[in-house]
């Protein structure tokens, strides 16, 4: 993403075969409604299962465009 304008919907892919096959591992988007709209998910904080992609607003909101950051929990 470097200097431009953090993306507003994203989703955060993992590969356990050496990138063969990829499935979501964390969605990310500006707002609960987003979440339901674009992923079919809930937002929630912290997974219930280990294959389990969670939904959040945390880490998407397009403004402000400086000073971005991107974090996450590895269960």
């Amino acid at each position: 993403m470097a200097n431009s304008p953090r993306p507003g919907v994203w989703i955060l892919e993992r590969s356990s075969d050496f990138g063969k096959t990829w499935q979501a591992w964390q969605y990310f988007a500006d707002t609960p409604v987003d979440c339901k709209r674009f992923f079919d998910a809930e937002v929630k904080f912290k997974p219930t299962t280990d294959d389990q992609a969670i939904c959040t607003t945390d880490f998407s909101r397009i403004v402000p465009l400086v000073e971005g950051e991107v974090g996450m929990e590895v269960v």
